[in-house]
Formats: structure tokens, C-alpha cells, sequence
């Protein structure tokens, strides 16, 4: 089951979030301290829970919003501080048809929420019709029933009528009668909706552990660093109650094997320093500290270039962070069972490049199997060239705290940190130069990233996955862009095509700055002599977009002649398009949009994207003699 949407109402400071589409990879939450990011990453957690030291139920004294309570008796039976939307995957529908029959739900979207009392209320579209024709058979009841019986209680009525009732008719009759076919679907539903799990900087690995107070407590009632401690114990092989009394040979075995096993582990992705590895001691003389008995585990980190170790906890803040992060969710890579991970400020005392191999992570060991949400102000814990995934947090004055997708409803201070995040993943590609597609604005990145995620998704052509998408910002700009490319990078470039752009386009190709064969034209895919993107679009689509981004109720009528729509649209509308609010409205609403855009449309995207395919191994620096 994917996490699709969700929305918070009445949790601290967020009234209504509105709905936050959720991508079914990697989402990132920006915005200013006290925006209300932890508070949503919050509510979402306590959807459906598992222990992380954290608290997992909604208190209404601690989270209401204190400026709703007014001066009377607070009624919050209707109040659901979280609600999803999920969509359930074929595998779900496959276990729920083989109880309850073929087309036993009309969608497969449901949504869960909870309320302040923490009881899970479930919506599932269930076709009752399809129920009723499974169990005639399943009992092998040889009758024929008019399509008016479509429901249970139908079904029941009709049975009870009959005036000679075989034994099979009284075997589904007695079934019916035990039956609550609505609670026992939802049930069903409720099981196989994703745990979240949640991490923030107070779930950083304690140096020292007493592993009987780990061991022995409940998986609820540990703090957020007993809850971290566990995950290792439970990785390096230490939860057997008899491992402490083991013999000195016995446990040192165990204490190296995991010690081992967690080194390469985290030292896979901490690209920081190579010369560090961890050691774990047992300490069984020491007296209780703090109500908790020995014998303690003691992690410590040898430096092979010192030769010398230190405790766990006296490492850099960034190095406990990353090892505990990795520690913690050990456990959890491996399940086949999706969750959800919610991560609160990952990383924040990571250095840039550490940063790098946080992201590395996430995406090769959790996103294969699991979804993640989490927040950041690290233009280095972002990625500019995949704008979908960026949501926007602010708190506004009386209306509390909106997040959205759309960066032109954000403030300069909220959007910096991704404004910076593109500056330096330009910068850093102007360097490196591989794989480079190179297009005019930051609209055009959202309509391939969206499109061709959907081309693939039904098994058709989309963008190669190695492809960096850049924004020149303007045609202008392409030649200052592309000669700064070093290590011989011959980059792509796809560009919209008008008379100032052949002259532009010319300019690189005669100053040796790129071959003809890497700058395409968004044209060569209808035809036309002159086009940008959006052209690509049928005009009609195209105006929808308009319309649910509310610039403009634009009819084909109104617009003057033309080949390039975006010129026919700022002509209707006696100034400039920002182009991209019709891009943001589209990766928002994707999923209805996208299934009513015309084959016609999808051809022409599916060939782009064959063409600009084609050069991706060109644009690969060449080697160094």
C-alpha cells in the first residue's frame, strides 16, 4: 500500500494543512524554523505508528491548537488531526478478492485517520454487488439472481423467502448471519496499512547501555535513545538474555562478529573518514547508574590512523547522528513490507559531502522498499533537479501552518534553501558535466520529470534515470552555460525554438562549444517551425492547466493565432505567463490529469524522450588520457 496524500487539521500550530500529495519515493518538507514541519512530520507518525521512543497517541490538552479552544466545553469528536490517502498495490487487492471476491472494492483509494481518542477510522469504497456474486459461488448455490440483488442484506432476504431452502442455501445463510462484510473488509484494509517510523535528533545511540534495561522493557516505554539502542543490540546479535553470561570466548566472539558486521555497514556510506571502526566492550563491574543495572555495552571508535579510541558520545555531532540513523534503521531495510519513515531534520550536523552519503543511503537502502518524508533547511539534503519532490512549509499569521507544492505561493525566505540547492547542483554539474540536459526554465524540469515518470510507470519510454536536469533560466544564457562545462562534458540541450533561439543555438555550434546532434529542439516531435514545451500539449490540455492553477478561464476561442501557446495565452491575457504555475499545478493534481491527457499527447512526450535518450552516453566526460 503507497502513501499518497495526507492532511493534518487542529494538531499545534496547523489548522488545516490542506491536502500534501506524498511521492511514492522520497518527499522533502522546507521552510523556516517554527513553520510547523516537525508538527506534521508529528501527526503523521501517530496515523499508524511503530515504537520509536516517541510518543505514539494524540493528547487533545497537549496537542489542540490552544487558539481554537475558546472559552467553552471543547467537542472534538469530529476532529481528525491526520488523514491519509492510500493507494492499495496489486498485491493488496490479490489478498482482499481471494476472501471477499473479484471487484470487491470500487477504488483502490482508501483513507485512514484518527481522532483525538486514537481510534483508526477507515473509508473503503466496498462494492457489495461483487461480494454477493462471489459467495453464490463459493457455496455453490445454482440459482440465478436478477442484478437488483446487490447487497448482503438483499442477498439475505432473498434466501430467507425461499419456501425450500437446500443445505447449501442454509450453510450461506448461517454464514450471512455472522457476517459484518463492512468491518471485515476494513479490518482487512487496516493490517496491511504501512507503520510509520520516526527519527529525530533525540533518537541518537547513548554511548554506554544496560542491555538487562533494554532488554527488558517494553518496546513502548523506552525513550527515543533506548528505542536506537535496542535496533543495535538487536543487529549485532546481542538479545538473548543468556549473552551476558556466556563464556568470555562465547561473548567476544559476538561482541567482533557484530562489531564487524556494523563497520561495514555504516562505513559503506560514511565517506568521511576510512580509518575508523567500531569496538564494543561489556562492562560488568560497574554499579546501577541512573535505576539501571550493568552489565553495560560500551561503544567506542578505534582510529587506525591514531591508533587510538574514543567513546561513542565523544564523537562530532554529525558522526553519532549518521551512525545512529544507520543503526536504527538496519533492522527495518530489509522487510519487504513497506513503512513509511519519517525523519525530522536529518543530518543537520553533517558535513556537506556527509550529507551526500546520507542521501546515498535513503535513496539505494530504504526507497527500494519504503517511502520517506522528511524535513531540512540543507540546500545540500535537496535535490534542485527533482522538483516534485519539494512540498513548502510556512506558518501564515491566522490561517496557521499550509504546506504546498507550489513555489509560487512560498515566501524569498522559505524557498531559499532550494534556490541554493539548484546554485549548487548547477555549480557542481558545471564541474563534473555528466549527463547533463540542459533546458530553459524550471517549469520545463517538472513537465519531463512528471510525464516520463508516468510513461514508465505503464511500462512505456520515459527520460533515462541518468539524466541531470539543469535550468539555463533563459535561451540567453545557454553559451556562458555550456563553455563553463569542464572535463570535456558535452552536455544536451533541449530548447524551445523562436527566431532569437536559432540565432543562440547557432552561436554553439560555430564556437565549438557543442555538437549539432546534442541540441534538440522541443519541435522535432510536432512539427511545427516555432514551439516551446508546453507545445507539446494539446492547446486544450494545456488551458485546463490554466484553469486549476486559477490564472485564467481561457477558451480556444479567445486566443489569438499562433503556433506557440504560451504567446497565444499571454496575448489573451495582456501580460506575461508564469510559466510555472500551470507546471506546479500539474505535478500537484497528476493523478487525475494525467489520466485524461490525450495518447496523442503521451506519443509525443513518449518520442522526445526516445530522442533526447539517445545522446545520453555522448554527454559522458571523456576520459582522461
Amino acid at each position: 500500500m503507497i502513501l499518497k496524500a495526507a492532511q493534518v487539521r487542529s494538531y499545534k500550530n496547523i489548522y488545516d494543512s490542506e491536502l500534501v500529495p506524498i511521492e511514492s519515493d522520497i518527499t522533502c518538507m522546507i521552510g523556516k524554523n517554527e513553520s510547523g514541519k516537525s508538527a506534521f512530520l508529528e501527526a503523521l507518525y501517530r496515523l499508524n505508528p511503530l515504537p520509536s521512543g516517541t510518543r505514539m497517541n494524540f493528547d487533545q490538552l497537549r496537542d489542540y491548537p490552544r487558539r481554537l479552544r475558546g472559552t467553552g466545553s471543547l467537542e472534538l469528536s469530529g476532529v481528525r488531526p491526520i488523514e491519509a490517502v492510500f493507494e492499495l498495490e496489486n498485491e493488496d487487492i490479490d489478498e482482499l478478492e481471494k476472501i471477499f471476491g473479484s471487484g470487491i472494492l470500487r477504488s483502490r483509494m482508501v483513507t485512514m485517520a484518527r481522532d483525538y481518542e486514537n481510534r483508526p477510522l477507515m473509508g473503503v469504497d466496498i462494492n457489495e454487488h461483487a461480494f454477493v456474486k462471489h459467495v453464490i459461488k463459493t457455496f455453490r448455490l445454482h440459482i440465478t439472481l436478477p442484478d437488483s440483488i446487490d447487497t448482503v442484506a438483499k442477498l439475505k432476504t432473498k434466501l430467507e423467502s425461499m419456501t425450500e431452502k437446500t443445505p447449501a442455501v442454509q450453510r450461506l445463510l448461517g454464514h450471512l448471519e455472522m457476517l459484518d462484510l463492512r468491518a471485515q473488509v476494513r479490518e482487512m484494509v487496516v493490517e496491511r496499512v504501512p507503520r510509520f517510523l520516526y527519527f529525530s535528533e533525540y533518537s541518537a545511540l547513548p554511548g554506554r547501555i544496560s542491555i538487562p534495561h533494554v532488554l527488558g522493557s517494553p518496546e513502548t516505554r523506552l525513550s527515543n535513545r533506548e528505542r536506537t539502542a535496542l535496533a543495535l543490540l538487536r543487529q549485532g546479535g546481542m538479545i538473548s538474555v543468556n549473552f551476558p553470561k556466556a563464556e568470555y570466548e562465547a561473548r567476544r566472539a559476538v561482541l567482533e562478529s557484530a562489531a564487524a558486521r556494523i563497520t561495514d555497514e555504516i562505513f559503506e556510506f560514511w565517506s568521511q573518514n576510512h580509518n575508523l571502526r567500531v569496538d564494543f566492550d561489556l562492562d560488568f563491574g560497574a554499579p546501577p547508574e541512573n535505576g539501571k543495572s550493568p552489565p553495560f555495552l560500551d561503544i567506542r571508535i578505534w582510529n587506525d590512523q591514531h591508533r587510538v579510541s574514543l567513546k561513542f558520545d565523544e564523537r562530532s555531532d554529525g558522526f553519532v547522528w549518521f551512525f545512529s540513523f544507520l543503526v536504527f534503521f538496519s533492522e527495518f531495510r530489509l522487510s519487504k513490507k513497506r513503512m513509511i519513515v519519517l525523519l525530522d531534520e536529518p543530518g543537520v550536523g553533517l558535513h556537506a559531502l556527509a550529507q551526500a552519503d546520507l542521501m546515498r543511503f535513503m535513496e539505494r537502502r530504504l526507497t527500494p522498499n519504503h517511502q520517506i518524508v522528511y524535513t531540512t533547511h540543507s540546500p545540500f539534503m535537496m535535490k534542485a533537479s527533482n522538483l516534485k519532490r519539494v512540498r513548502f512549509v510556512e506558518d501564515r499569521d491566522s490561517v496557521g501552518t499550509k504546506v504546498t507544492t507550489n513555489m509560487n505561493n512560498a515566501s524569498t525566505e522559505t524557498v531559499y534553501p532550494l534556490q541554493a540547492a539548484m546554485d549548487q547542483e548547477m555549480s557542481q554539474e558545471m564541474i563534473v558535466g555528466r549527463n547533463s540536459l540542459i533546458v530553459e526554465n524550471p517549469s520545463d524540469i517538472l513537465y519531463l520529470q512528471v510525464i516520463s515518470s508516468f510513461l514508465r510507470q505503464r511500462g512505456r519510454v520515459g527520460l533515462d534515470e541518468r539524466w541531470e536536469l539543469l535550468p539555463a533560466g533563459s535561451i540567453k544564457n545557454l553559451p556562458s552555460f555550456v563553455s563553463m562545462m569542464q572535463n570535456g562534458s558535452k552536455p544536451a540541450v533541449l530548447y524551445n525554438v523562436n527566431p532569437e533561439a536559432r540565432q543562440t543555438v547557432d552561436q554553439l555550434v560555430t564556437r565549438g562549444l557543442l555538437p549539432q546532434a546534442n541540441i534538440l529542439p522541443v519541435t522535432l516531435v510536432n512539427g511545427h517551425k516555432h514551439g516551446d514545451l508546453e507545445d507539446v500539449f494539446d492547446p486544450y490540455f494545456f488551458l485546463t492547466l490554466l484553469r486549476g492553477a486559477e490564472i485564467a478561464d481561457i477558451k480556444d476561442p479567445d486566443l489569438p493565432p499562433g503556433e506557440r501557446i504560451v504567446r497565444r495565452v499571454e496575448g489573451a491575457l495582456g501580460k506575461k505567463l508564469n510559466r510555472f504555475q500551470p507546471a506546479s499545478h500539474l505535478m500537484r493534481e497528476q493523478a487525475m490529469l494525467l489520466e485524461v491527457m490525450s495518447d496523442e499527447t503521451l506519443d509525443r512526450f513518449e518520442k522526445l524522450f526516445q530522442r533526447i535518450n539517445q545522446l545520453v552516453e555522448r554527454s559522458e566526460p571523456l576520459p582522461t588520457p
